[in-house]
């Protein structure tokens, strides 16, 4: 099993101030997946541009990206504004559903 190493720097107002950059975390209980659709829905971005984005998805990274959108059926260069419901949904819920087998076998 893996362990985490905790590190303090900073306060805890550098904390917050970083952590609200931070956009939805598949990971997190309290993600809002309809505030994330209505930030997306207005972007010029690239959907695979978007899922890098940590101010946007929070954690996932290149690979990851890649297999999202694969499972997704989502081609890499949709925009967001171009990104549909059904399209979003099916992003979110790989997304939600990858990172969590990641997380829960130790690979994240």
């Amino acid at each position: 099993h893996l362990s985490a190493m905790t590190v303090a720097h900073g306060t805890p107002d550098l904390y917050s101030a970083k952590k609200a950059t931070l956009g939805q975390d598949p990971l997190r209980s309290d993600a809002d997946p309809e505030l994330l659709y209505s930030k997306i829905a207005k972007s010029k971005k690239s959907i695979g541009r978007i899922l890098m984005d940590q101010s946007y998805f929070a954690g996932p990274g290149n690979i990851y990206r890649a297999e999202i959108l694969f499972l997704a059926g989502v081609y890499p260069t949709t925009t967001g504004m171009n990104l549909d419901r059904p399209s979003f949904d099916r992003v979110w819920n790989v997304s939600v559903s990858l990172l969590r087998r990641g997380y829960d076998t130790g690979s994240i």
